[in-house]
């Protein structure tokens, strides 16, 4: 597979994005499961975080953070999705790459 350079702009986003899943889970949802994946689909890539700290009324912590990941997905022409899948919170970020040759 080519190598994948992620521009400044795109890093910024992406990491921001997993910091804020990933200190939702810990601070909010009290996990005691946090896993993260990296894929790459095609042209895009793809990171999963999902958690079990669903609250007691089965819905994932809501709130400005949601909202803050799904427009920063936006501003890289990308989607952030995130809700309850049986017993586990999740977030779904893709967005598209820049592929170089290496």
């Amino acid at each position: 597979m080519p190598a994948v350079t992620l521009d400044a702009d795109q890093y910024s986003e992406l990491t921001r994005i997993v910091r804020e899943a990933v200190s939702n889970a810990l601070r909010h949802a009290r996990s005691s499961i946090l896993e993260v994946s990296l894929t790459s689909e095609q042209d895009r890539i793809v990171i999963v975080i999902v958690n079990d700290g669903l609250q007691e009324s089965g819905q994932g912590a809501g709130g400005r953070g949601l909202m803050i990941m799904a427009n920063r997905a936006r501003k890289l022409g990308g989607e952030c999705q995130y809700g309850s899948e049986g017993d586990r919170w999740r977030v779904r970020l893709h967005a598209p790459l820049v592929r170089y040759s290496s």
